[in-house]
């Protein structure tokens, strides 16, 4: 309130609004990355992030940067000179000059004002020698739990051995459970 002794139309009153925001944060997916590809071949396929702030904002700019730990510069990443909204970034490795073994870097993220930057995406690549390439070798390839029809007590964890059978050093791989019947208690 503002009040003047000489002034006809005092007091007045002035509204003041306070407002506190969200803090927004980086998201983005998939969180990590992986690559591999032979020695002295054709470059992976390019892979894709997808990036936003978890609240819209007129600052909310993305700006994305590629990060090596070995093997030199063979990481890159494309679209990453600071974007808004929902950004996809295009994430390709270079194969040149690069002997067989693994390799990894990172897609670092910012954004001012976001509670998580830098965001670090992990890219790992494998190099193999096409000559003598990884083979995949799963154990003896079967495992079997029994138990009694009703019994709600947990049956003990086995172990599945995954290795490299063949050449080359790196065998990237994936793993994921599933069943033929009986739902999803495979994990």
């Amino acid at each position: 309130t503002i009040t003047s002794s000489g002034a006809a139309n005092s007091p007045q009153t002035v509204t003041v609004t306070f407002t506190v925001a969200a803090t927004p944060s980086i998201q983005a997916t998939p969180a990590s990355l992986s690559f591999i590809g032979a020695m002295g071949g054709n470059n992976p396929p390019t892979q894709s992030i997808s990036a936003s702030l978890s609240i819209a904002s007129s600052t909310g700019i993305i700006t994305a940067t590629s990060t090596t730990t070995t093997g030199g510069p063979w990481l890159s990443v494309a679209n990453a000179g600071g974007l808004a909204g929902v950004t996809s970034l295009n994430v390709s490795v270079n194969l040149s000059g690069l002997a067989v073994g693994a390799y990894s870097g990172a897609i670092s993220l910012t954004s001012a004002g976001a509670s998580n930057t830098p965001l670090a995406i992990p890219v790992t690549l494998a190099v193999f020698d096409p000559h003598n390439p990884p083979i995949l070798a799963a154990g003896s390839g079967s495992l079997l739990f029994t138990t009694q029809s009703g019994s709600s007590a947990a049956l003990p964890a086995q172990t599945l051995t995954i290795q490299n059978s063949g050449g080359g050093g790196v065998l990237g791989f994936t793993l994921q459970a599933a069943t033929s019947n009986g739902g999803g208690w495979l994990s």
